[in-house]
C-alpha cells in the first residue's frame, strides 16, 4: 500500500498452479519505493508455471466461489488427483448451467442456452484438475427450445472430474516480462504482473486455435455440406438445361442446311 501498510495472505500449490487467497491480516511495512525496490531484487518465483486468485475459481459441487475455501478446509494437494484431459471419461455432464462434453480424443468443450435463445459453446482446458472455460465462443446450430435444454440438462450426470472451475483468462504465467531500464513505480506494475497464457505458450495457443477451429468445423460441417449438395444440384440442372439447348439449335441448323 501507498503509506507502507503490508497485506498478508496464504497461498497453495495444485499440480502447476499457485492460488493466491484473499489477505488475511495487514502488518506495518516499509514504504512503496521501498517495497518494489526489495521486491526486484528477489529471485523469480519458479514453484509452478502458472498462478490466479481463489475467488475467481468455483467449487464443482457447489457452484460457489472457492474464496477462503483452501484456508478453511487445510487444504492438501497431494489429495488432488491431477489427470490428463485424454484419460477422462467420454461423457456429456451438468456443470451448474454448463453442458460440459468430453470427446474420445480428450477434447473437452462447454456449451450454456443464452437469454437471447442461442445455444454458444467453446473449448474448455484442463489444467492441475481445475477445469477452464474459454471466452471465446461460437453458436451452436441444434434446434431446441429452453425448456428441452434445462430438461436434458437435468438429465445428465453431474461433473466431478475436477474439483474447481473458473474462466481461461484468470490464469496467468509466472514468468515475469522482461524489466524496462526506466525505475520508477508507474514501469513496476507492468515488469512485475505476470502475462497472459497465449502470450507465454505460442504452440500451446496454435494447438487451441486448430482445436478451436476443428469444433466450429465439426458444429457447421453439416451445413456447408448440406448448402454444396444443393448448389451442385442448382448447377447441374442449369447445365443440363444448357445442353438440350445446344443440341436443339445443332439440330435446327443441321435441317437448314440440308434443304
Amino acid at each position: 500500500m501507498v503509506l507502507g501498510e503490508h497485506r498478508v495472505g496464504n497461498c497453495f500449490i495444485t499440480g502447476n498452479i499457485l492460488i493466491m487467497e484473499p489477505w488475511s491480516h495487514k502488518k506495518d511495512g516499509c514504504l512503496k519505493l521501498e517495497y518494489h525496490e526489495r521486491l526486484r531484487k528477489l529471485p523469480n518465483w519458479n514453484k509452478s508455471q502458472y498462478y490466479c486468485f481463489s475467488p475467481s475459481l468455483r467449487d464443482t459441487g457447489t457452484g460457489q466461489s472457492l474464496s477462503g475455501y483452501f484456508n478453511r478446509q487445510q487444504f492438501n494437494a497431494d489429495n488432488v488427483p491431477i489427470k490428463p484431459a485424454e484419460t477422462l471419461e467420454p461423457g456429456i455432464f451438468r456443470l451448474t448451467k454448463y453442458k460440459i462434453i468430453v470427446e474420445k480424443n480428450g477434447d473437452v468443450s462447454w456449451q450454456i442456452y443464452e437469454e437471447s435463445n442461442k445455444l454458444i459453446g467453446g473449448l474448455c482446458i484442463i489444467e492441475s484438475s481445475i477445469l477452464f472455460t474459454s471466452s471465446d465462443k461460437h453458436e451452436v446450430f441444434e434446434h431446441q427450445s429452453k425448456k428441452e435444454w434445462v430438461n436434458r440438462l437435468r438429465s445428465m450426470p453431474k461433473w466431478d472430474m475436477t474439483f474447481a472451475w473458473g474462466p481461461w483468462n484468470i490464469l496467468q504465467a509466472c514468468a515475469q516480462e522482461k524489466e524496462t531500464k526506466k525505475s520508477g513505480p508507474s514501469t513496476w506494475g507492468s515488469g512485475l504482473r505476470g502475462e497472459r497464457i497465449s502470450r507465454h505458450l505460442p504452440l500451446q495457443t496454435s494447438l487451441y486455435d486448430i482445436a478451436k477451429w476443428k469444433v466450429l468445423w465439426d458444429r457447421s460441417s453439416p451445413l456447408v455440406i448440406n448448402r454444396l449438395q444443393f448448389g451442385a444440384r442448382i448447377f447441374l440442372y442449369f447445365l443440363k438445361i444448357i445442353v438440350s439447348w445446344a443440341y436443339k439449335i445443332k439440330d435446327y441448323f443441321l435441317k437448314r442446311m440440308k434443304k
